[in-house]
């Protein structure tokens, strides 16, 4: 990764690894597409965890980058979590 200015990094912890890694696999596609030209960022996972470094030149560049990333794993807990329900759902209905 190139040296920017500002950086921050940020661990996401799930309770199962899953949920870790499908975050992990979802947030890895727009990582490796670079969203913006004034910063980058690099993902990992580790278990139950998901790290998130971002790197760009202004706070500016940094504050949307994380918002895009942050936003992006909420919409797949939010999706995990609807399945989850509706397949817990269908258990029961069927009984």
């Amino acid at each position: 990764m190139r040296k920017y200015r500002h950086s921050c990094k940020i661990e996401l912890h799930f309770d199962t690894e899953h949920e870790a890694d499908t975050v992990y696999r979802s947030l890895e596609v727009d990582v490796k597409e670079r969203l913006s030209e004034r910063g980058c960022a690099s993902i990992s996972r580790k278990g139950a965890a998901v790290e998130i470094v971002v790197e760009a030149q202004d706070i500016s560049a940094l504050r949307a980058l994380l918002n895009s990333y942050l936003r992006a794993a909420l919409v797949v807990v939010n999706t995990l979590s609807l399945l989850s329900s509706s397949e817990v759902q269908r258990k029961d209905n069927k009984k």
